[in-house]
């Protein structure tokens, strides 16, 4: 590595004096109308090499892969602000209310910067990306809980809206007979919070 590379910046993982780095175990060779090297990891990519974009202006002095990762994802190195997912579905919207507005299909090492880049950041939850999982359950907690059947579960999502709709009338009435029942009185009381 030469000096110039090296020279006022310091790096993590890399002593004093250090200037071998790994060179790239794979070959490179120059591909198309514009002469795009290319690694023979993407034999397929050569015959449409021309027709591909490719960012070449990206830059970051950062070397570790989690904060590349989310500069590449929120334009960030830091956790905390919403990803590409997140900023085009809070401004495109979504075509459907109840399927996510997109999905995140992970591959390679797990745990590098994990939810992060997918998350919504400071943006609503809604606009966070929903994991397909690759053994198990694809969507965690969609199925019914063990000992919780479907008729149940309705019912419970039921209870809850509707003590919703009870707190969301009753917040601004100290008389209401609801404002200081314990939960378990306001679910047995449910047919009456309708009224």
């Amino acid at each position: 590595m030469p000096d110039s590379v090296l020279k006022g910046d310091t790096f993590v993982f890399i002593g004093a004096g250090k200037t071998e780095f790994l060179a790239s175990p794979w070959k490179w060779s120059q591909h198309g109308e514009n002469g795009t090297w290319l690694t023979d990891r993407l034999p397929f990519h050569r015959d449409i090499v021309d027709d591909l974009s490719f960012v070449h202006t990206m830059h970051t002095n950062e070397m570790n892969h989690v904060p590349a990762e989310l500069l590449w994802q929120t334009g960030s190195p830091r956790m905390g602000r919403p990803t590409m997912g997140a900023w085009v579905t809070y401004g495109l919207g979504t075509a459907n209310r109840n399927l996510p507005g997109f999905v995140v299909l992970t591959s390679g090492k797990a745990g590098r910067c994990g939810t992060g880049c997918w998350g919504s950041g400071f943006l609503p939850t809604v606009y966070q990306g929903v994991q397909f999982r690759a053994d198990g359950e694809p969507v965690l907690f969609l199925s019914n809980p063990p000992g919780v059947d479907a008729e149940l579960r309705r019912e419970s999502l039921d209870t809850l809206q509707d003590l919703n709709a009870c707190s969301l009338t009753n917040v601004n009435d100290p008389k209401s007979p609801r404002a200081s029942m314990p939960l378990r009185w306001l679910t047995a009381c449910r047919p009456a919070c309708r009224n």
